[in-house]
């Protein structure tokens, strides 16, 4: 008959309290003092003190990390762009050139990429991404969280230069050519030089859109820019040009200067090129303003003059707006 297998008591399992008192006492040991066990006995208990304040501490530090994150992340990010500014006449105020249109353009634009979380920085590599798109900063320096949930757009501008006009639309550029983003039916801004009839389109992306941030290719474009570079700063001639045609560069490479009354004043060949029989630049700004002291006007109130010849001609048979 098999043995009835019983179960020894020495096997059972100690209960929660024998195992608490074992472990804060530590285990049986004849020959500790009595002075030893108690020192061991309340180092024990202090750990375990210590392991429960800690556990509330971190527990309700916790709670409040996520209390003051949660509100951060029901507050939309305060947008600060650092615009370039100009001094006003007065010297006392600065303003910034920036279009207003175009202000609203970009912070709803970075608006549209962030989230609340401070803990987003992906959201902050596509508003860069967005912002570097528009073309309007050649160098795009960062996009950054401050202290108090604020965003802080800083970079370097490119500067609008003038409106080229192709096919029938108006691009605005910078001085270096780069297309400028402006919100969807809006104008460039007024009082800009125009540059017409260049002789390539406006670039395009991948997607066939207008390249914004990208410079205009063909010469003639960045030609008439060097030009109206020139131009610029020189007072009274300056504030008579509107703008360059390009409609004869193609099969002449001689740039045409409109001024503000329609009227034509042929250059000659782009800045820091002379083609034979052509005058240098000085002598053709030094004609231009010869003009203003004997006429009033840089193009001698004449509807087409040519400066770039060794004699200044006057086609008085012009038609008003022509060639």
């Amino acid at each position: 008959m098999p043995e009835k297998k019983t179960r020894s008591k020495a096997t059972e399992k100690p209960g929660l309290g024998a195992r608490l008192h074992a472990w804060i006492t530590g285990p049986e040991d004849a020959e500790r003092s009595g002075l030893d066990s108690l020192l061991n006995a309340g180092g024990r208990i202090m750990t375990g003190v210590i392991i429960v304040v800690l556990g509330g501490s971190w527990a309700f530090g916790r709670g409040a990390l996520e209390r003051h994150v949660s509100a951060f992340e029901t507050t939309p990010p305060a947008i600060k762009i650092e615009w370039p500014y100009v001094e006003s006449a007065d010297g006392e105020t600065q303003l910034t050139w920036v279009p207003a249109p175009v202000q609203k353009d970009l912070e709803r634009m970075i608006s549209h990429e962030l989230t609340p979380s401070p803990f987003d920085q992906g959201a902050l590599v596509r508003a860069a991404e967005r912002l570097q798109s528009t073309g309007w900063f050649a160098d795009l320096g960062a996009v950054r969280r401050e202290a108090g949930g604020r965003v802080r757009v800083t970079g370097e501008w490119r500067v609008p230069a003038a409106v080229v006009k192709k096919d029938g639309r108006s691009h605005l550029v910078a001085t270096d050519g780069a297309i400028l983003r402006m919100p969807e039916g809006t104008e460039p801004p007024e009082r800009l030089y125009v540059i017409a009839n260049p002789s390539t389109p406006a670039p395009l992306s991948d997607t066939g859109a207008i390249a914004c941030g990208v410079p205009w290719k063909g010469e003639d474009v960045q030609a008439s820019l060097a030009l109206l570079k020139l131009l610029t700063g020189r007072g009274q001639v300056a504030r008579q040009v509107a703008g360059i045609d390009l409609g004869e560069f193609g099969r002449s490479a001689k740039l045409v200067i409109v001024t503000d009354r329609g009227h034509r004043i042929v250059w000659g060949s782009p800045v820091g090129e002379t083609l034979p029989g052509e005058v240098h630049v000085e002598r053709k700004i030094a004609r231009l303003e010869q003009n203003i002291r004997d006429f009033g006007r840089i193009d001698a109130d004449q509807q087409r003059v040519e400066i770039y010849t060794p004699v200044v001609l006057v086609d008085k048979t012009a038609i008003p707006g022509g060639e």
